[in-house]
């Protein structure tokens, strides 16, 4: 029943907050030589939490070839922002391949406000979406 209560304390948690730590901390255990919960790794944050602690959003530069050809849309990544605040880590998850380079490229140099958990700066693992959009002119 305590494991039961424990995770859904655990999912009410990672919908109000829009994080998890992981690994996920067990409950204390009771057995003398069994193995102890590991200490936190990296925090596990939504996007939209994460762009609440961004402190530099580089724009892409438009790849010519992509915008003669009109070519839109989103490049999404998973990425890991270090303690200080540096996006250390890029994983591509989807997008145009004519738009990756560029998009890559303008997030690496994406700034974020260190993010502490209990005091302590921790690793974030999250979403980033670059966007391109060709500009619009109205008559």
């Amino acid at each position: 029943m305590k494991r039961l209560i424990s995770v859904s304390a655990l999912l009410v948690a990672s919908t109000l907050f829009g994080f998890v730590a992981h690994p996920l901390r067990s409950a204390a255990q009771e057995y003398g030589d069994s193995p102890k919960p590991s200490p936190l790794s990296r925090l596990h944050m939504t996007e939209s939490v994460s762009e609440e602690h961004l402190l530099e959003k580089v724009e892409p530069k438009y790849p010519p070839a992509a915008k003669s050809s009109q070519v839109e849309g989103d490049v999404i990544f998973t990425i890991i922002i270090g303690k200080d605040g540096v996006v250390k880590e890029i994983h591509l998850r989807r997008g145009n391949p004519m738009l990756i380079e560029a998009a890559a490229k303008a997030l690496s140099k994406w700034r974020y406000d260190t993010i502490k958990l209990d005091g302590k700066p921790v690793e974030v693992e999250t979403l980033a979406t670059v966007r391109f959009r060709l500009a619009t002119t109205h008559p």
